[in-house]
């Protein structure tokens, strides 16, 4: 065997051990990030509050590490009354399926039927027209959607026409997407619960 293939026979042999040394490496690493995570979650500071707990009745966790636990302080109350005013009335739902009074505006958005756009006016016949309603969310405040879906006859082939109801994103609900939006960045990003919302 000459020098040049003993030289590459060695460094085939070394270089198996290395790579064994650093997959080894790795995982050591890996689990030293575990065990560090661990023990930050096991003895770091946590925002709940730590009971004191009797020792009769369990053993202390953190003695072994020479951290006592701070005594439990009882701290000072006040007592604070207030006065709320009454229901506004009956709260049930009505036969829009709304919960709302006059209070809230109402924005009427008349429909058309794209399968009318070619008909002449003279051609047509208003039969009745289909209402829905849905919850809609402003910046700062609220406003009921009034969806008006004129039904009308041709009067060429007698068949009636009629838009087709808005998608909603969920099906026989009054809430429309910019409530839903709405509602979702208030709780999650503002921290409002849902019935503060209410």
């Amino acid at each position: 065997m000459s020098s040049a293939q003993t030289a590459i026979a060695s460094s085939q042999t070394i270089s198996l051990p290395r790579a064994e040394y650093d997959a080894l490496q790795a995982q050591v690493q890996a689990l030293q990030t575990q065990l560090d995570w661990f023990k930050r979650q096991l003895f770091g500071a946590k925002s709940e509050k730590r009971l004191a707990i009797d020792p009769a009745l369990q053993a202390d966790l953190l003695a072994a590490l020479g951290g006592d636990l701070p005594a439990h302080v009882k701290p000072e109350t006040e007592r604070i009354t207030y006065e709320r005013r009454k229901s506004r009335g009956d709260n049930t739902v009505t036969d829009t399926g709304l919960r709302f009074d006059d209070s809230v505006p109402v924005e009427t958005v008349v429909l058309s039927s794209p399968d009318l756009a070619d008909v002449p006016e003279d051609e047509r016949v208003l039969i009745t027209e289909k209402v829905t309603y849905r919850l809609a969310q402003r910046p700062g405040s609220y406003v009921v959607l009034k969806y008006v879906r004129p039904v009308i006859k041709r009067k060429d082939t007698r068949e009636l026409v009629t838009p087709p109801v808005p998608d909603n994103v969920l099906d026989k609900s009054i809430a429309d997407v910019s409530f839903l939006a709405g509602m979702l960045v208030d709780k999650f990003m503002y921290h409002l619960p849902l019935y503060r919302q209410h």
